[in-house]
C-alpha cells in the first residue's frame, strides 16, 4: 500500500536546526510506529532513527503521532502530529443500515439501499429526511450514489428478493436484467430467523470465517451482506464480528490509558536532580528521568530524587549486577530465566503474527525493527519473481505448484445423444461425436449429457477436460462438467464455458472422488442446431512440485548474530518438520543460508500446525546486515506456509 510521507526539519522551540537528532515515533493511541524511507513500505527504518543534517523524512500509515527529538540531554515532543490523507485516519467505515427510512436519522459514511439501488452513502452526520435519488440515481448534497447501472445491465453489487422457501432453506431470485457472474455482491432481507445452517437457492450461505451459520445468525427485517466465494456464500460481516471488535477496541483503549499513565511520568534524559525539576516544573511522586552523569534511573519519592531501588536476590538467579547492556550479562539473565525466557518469546511471536493478521499488513516490532511478523496479505515482503513453483493465488497463504498427472486411458464411454461412443475417449481429436438435436423426455429441458465416461470404480480424478468442443454458428450454448459416483446423483465441477464454431478446450480442476464423468450442455432449444466433442478426459491424482520461497532483504540496523522464527503451516498431507519441509536463515541478503531446526508445537483447530525454528547462530556467515529467510518443502510434499514470525539479534 502506498503510505502518507512526513517531511519537517527538527528545531527546538527557538527554531535553531538540531543536527544529529535522534527522532523516535509513537501512535498518539499508545506503541510505537514502524516508519519507512519510501512510499510503498518496502524500506523500513524502524521507529526509532538518527538524522544528521536535521532533515527528518519518512512515510507511515494515516493516524496522528507523538513525534520525540533527541539530542544529548535536550528532548522535545511534537504532540498529535497528524500523518495521512485525512490527517489523522485515512478512511472512516460505517455500517451498513439496510433501506433508507424517512424515520431514520444517518451518520456520515453510514449506507443505504433505495428502491432496489445501492448503494447510498450519507455526506453528512445527521441526515434525516432526505431522500435518495431513485428516479435518477446519482450524488446529491446529503448522498454518494455507489453504484452506477451501464446500458448492458451490469451490476457490482446485487439486491436477492426472498420468494420463498424456509428460513434455513431460502430461495429468492436476483433483480431482472442482472448478469449472475458480474455480481460481486448481494444484499438480501431475511423474512424470518434461521434456526441452523442455511442454504440460498441451495447454495450454503456460510459465516465471514467459513463455518455454517448457527440459529439465529438471520434476522426478520435485517438485511446482511454477502459475497460468492468459490462455490458458496459468504457473509461479509456477522454479529460476532462487531463484538470482536468492540472487545479488541475496549482492550486497545485500556492499553493506552495505561500506556499514557505510564509515559506520564517520563521526563526524560538529564545530567542531574536540578535539570530533571527545571523540566518538570511541579515535581510529583512517581516521576523518573535517566540520570546521564550516573547511568541510573532516579525517581521522586515525595521528598527528593532517589535513586531507583533493585530487589537483591541469592546468586544463582538474576542480580544487580546483571541487569545491564552487555550483551554477556544480558546472556547470563537469559540463561538463568530458563524456559520461562524462550516460553516468552514463543508468545511474542504469536501475538507478532495476530497483529499482522488483523491489521492485514507485515509488522515491523521491536526497538530496531528486528522482529518482524507476515500473514501474506500482500506479497510486499515476498521475493516472488525468485521463488520456485509458488502458487501464491490465494491470499495469505503460499504454497507449492501442482503437477497434473497424465490423463486416465481406462474407462467405457457413451455418447448418449448420438455420435460413435469409442470417439468420446480415445485421445484422438480427429475423431469425434456430433450431438444429434431434439429432446430427450427423461431429461430436464435445456440440459443435455452429450458424452459420459464410466472408469468402472471410483477414483480420484483432479481435472475434467472438453477437447475440441465445437458447436454450429449462432447456437450460443454453454457446456459445464460433472461428476458421480453412482450415475444418478451428479455434482457439478468448477464454472461453466460457452462453446463457439470453431473447436476448443475447456477444463475445470479440483479434487474428487467418482466413478464417473459428463460433459453436459444447456441449451434453451435443441431442434436448431449440433454440438461436436473430439474428446471427453479425466485426470488422477496430482502430485505437488517442490516450493523454493524467500523473502525480500531486511535492513539491520547492526551485523545480527543469532535469528530466530516462528512459522504457521497446514500440512495438507502428512509431513514432517526438517524432513518434508525447512526453514532458513542469512545475514548476507542470501548468499549463504543456514538451516534452523524445527520442532512442531502444537496443531490449531483450524488445522495450522504451529513451527518453532530454533535460535540459529549465524556469526560464521560472511558478515552482512541484509536478513533474509527462505521456506522449501521437499519430497513433493503438499505443505502451505500461512505465516512467518522472524527475529534477529
Amino acid at each position: 500500500m502506498a503510505y502518507a510521507i512526513a517531511q519537517f526539519d527538527a528545531t527546538d522551540e527557538a527554531g535553531n536546526l538540531l543536527t544529529d537528532v535522534t527522532v523516535e515515533v509513537r501512535r498518539e493511541s499508545g506503541g510505537l510506529q514502524s516508519v519507512f524511507a519510501d512510499r510503498d513500505g518496502t524500506v523500513p527504518m524502524g521507529s526509532r532513527f538518527t538524522v544528521a543534517n536535521g532533515r527528518v523524512e519518512f512515510y507511515a500509515p494515516g493516524n496522528a503521532y507523538r513525534i520525540r527529538l533527541t539530542k544529548a540531554d535536550y528532548v522535545r515532543e511534537l504532540r498529535f502530529f497528524a500523518i495521512g490523507l485525512a490527517s489523522e485516519s485515512d478512511m472512516v467505515i460505517r455500517n451498513f443500515r439496510g433501506e433508507w427510512a424517512a424515520d431514520e436519522t444517518y451518520r456520515t459514511f453510514e449506507m443505504v439501499t433505495h428502491n432496489g439501488l445501492g448503494f447510498f452513502v450519507s455526506t453528512i452526520e445527521e441526515n434525516l429526511n432526505n431522500a435518495p435519488d431513485a428516479t435518477t440515481p446519482g450524488s446529491t448534497a446529503e448522498w454518494t450514489f455507489w453504484q452506477q447501472e451501464a446500458p448492458t445491465g451490469w451490476k457490482s453489487v446485487a439486491l436477492m428478493t426472498v420468494t420463498g422457501g424456509t428460513a434455513d432453506a431460502v430461495t429468492a431470485i436476483v433483480e431482472a436484467g442482472i448478469d449472475p457472474a458480474s455480481v460481486v455482491m448481494y444484499v438480501i432481507n431475511p423474512v424470518s430467523a434461521n434456526t441452523g445452517p442455511v442454504t440460498i437457492n441451495g447454495v450454503d450461505l456460510l459465516a465471514f470465517d467459513g463455518l455454517p451459520l448457527g440459529a439465529g445468525y438471520l434476522q426478520a427485517g435485517a438485511p446482511v451482506l454477502f459475497e460468492p466465494v468459490d462455490s458458496d456464500y459468504r457473509l461479509v460481516l456477522d454479529h460476532r464480528f462487531q463484538i470482536l471488535a468492540d472487545a479488541a477496541q475496549q482492550s486497545a483503549d485500556a492499553a493506552a490509558a495505561a500506556f499514557e499513565d505510564l509515559t506520564s511520568l517520563w521526563l526524560g534524559r538529564f545530567t542531574n536532580d536540578a535539570a530533571a525539576s527545571a523540566a518538570a516544573g511541579v515535581v510529583v511522586g512517581g516521576q523518573i528521568y535517566w540520570n546521564t552523569t550516573a547511568s541510573a534511573f532516579r525517581y521522586w519519592n515525595g521528598v527528593a530524587w532517589a535513586d531507583m531501588p533493585y530487589a537483591t536476590v541469592a546468586d544463582g538467579f538474576v542480580t544487580a549486577a546483571k541487569v545491564s547492556n552487555d550483551a554477556g550479562e544480558r546472556d547470563a539473565i537469559r540463561i538463568k530465566l530458563g524456559a520461562a525466557g524462550a516460553e516468552l518469546e514463543f508468545t511474542v511471536s504469536q501475538v507478532a503474527l495476530l497483529l499482522a493478521d488483523m491489521n492485514n499488513q507485515a509488522q515491523f516490532l521491536g526497538p530496531s525493527g528486528n522482529r518482524f511478523a507476515d500473514s501474506f496479505d500482500t506479497l510486499t515482503y515476498v521475493d516472488v519473481a525468485g521463488a520456485t513453483h509458488l502458487n501464491s493465488a490465494t491470499a495469505g497463504l503460499l504454497k507449492p505448484t501442482v503437477a497434473i498427472s497424465p490423463r486416465i486411458a481406462t474407462g467405457t464411454p457413451t455418447a448418449p445423444l448420438g455420435g460413435t461412443a469409442a470417439n468420446v475417449n480415445d485421445n484422438n481429436p480427429a475423431t469425434n461425436i456430433v450431438v444429434s438435436p431434439g429432446n430427450i423426455t427423461a431429461s430436464p429441458v435445456g440440459s443435455r449429457i452429450v458424452a459420459k465416461i464410466d472408469y468402472g470404480t471410483s477414483i480420484t480424478i483432479t481435472r475434467i477436460e472438453a477437447v475440441g468442443i465445437a458447436q454450429s454458428a449462432g447456437a450460443g450454448a454453454n457446456f459445464t462438467t460433472w461428476y458421480s459416483t453412482d450415475n444418478t446423483n451428479w455434482t457439478q465441477l468448477g464454472t461453466a464455458g460457452t462453446s463457439s464454431a470453431t473447436p476448443s478446450t475447456f477444463f475445470n480442476d479440483g479434487l474428487v472422488t467418482a466413478r464417473y464423468i459428463a460433459l453436459v450442455v444447456i441449451a434453451a432449444d435443441w431442434t436448431s442446431f449440433t454440438v461436436s466433442v473430439a474428446d471427453l478426459n479425466g485426470y488422477g491424482a496430482s502430485s505437488p512440485n517442490n516450493l523454493t520461497v524467500r523473502s525480500a532483504v531486511f535492513t539491520a540496523a547492526s551485523v545480527p548474530t543469532k535469528m530466530k522464527a516462528l512459522i504457521n503451516v497446514r500440512e495438507v498431507e502428512a509431513a514432517t518438520a526438517g524432513t518434508d519441509y525447512t526453514f532458513e536463515c542469512s545475514r548476507d541478503a542470501g548468499a549463504n543460508w543456514t538451516v534452523m531446526t524445527l520442532s512442531e508445537r502444537y496443531s490449531m483447530p483450524s488445522g495450522l500446525r504451529v513451527v518453532e525454528a530454533a535460535e540459529t547462530d549465524v556469526s560464521g556467515q560472511p558478515s552482512g546486515t541484509s536478513p533474509r529467510w527462505r521456506f522449501k518443502t521437499l519430497n513433493n510434499k503438499n505443505v502451505e506456509l500461512h505465516d512467518v514470525f522472524f527475529y534477529w539479534s
